[in-house]
């Protein structure tokens, strides 16, 4: 696709982003060659048909290792639009013992609740 293409595809699913150059959104799971095959193919044995607009965008970003601030309605996905990539990069890690997992952290995440 062309990066017109690209843009209209946003518009449509209502994705925005700002702050540089972005990845291109995901239109599949299967488009998401960096995640282990295991795990998409989980994705889908558990229901996941196609991802939803927030993690069509915010999985691709999390990917390139890029900070990433999301704001999507409650049930939209967010959850596993931030976990997806977290996993999938601890998944090559070995098992961590004490003396590695005081360097860590590996991921921080924030997530407001509704009061």
């Amino acid at each position: 696709m062309e990066e017109r293409d690209w843009r209209i595809f946003r518009e449509d699913h209502e994705i925005y982003i700002r702050g540089g150059k972005a990845p291109n959104p995901v239109r599949e799971w299967r488009e998401l060659h960096q995640i282990n095959s295991k795990l998409v193919d989980n994705l889908l044995n558990l229901g996941f048909a196609k991802p939803k607009p927030i993690q069509m965008q915010a999985i691709p970003i999390g990917m390139s290792l890029r900070d990433l601030m999301a704001i999507a309605p409650t049930g939209e996905g967010k959850t596993l639009a931030y976990l997806l990539p977290i996993v999938q990069f601890l998944l090559p890690l070995e098992r961590l013992n004490m003396e590695k997992f005081e360097q860590g952290p590996y991921a921080i995440v924030v997530v407001p609740t509704e009061s």
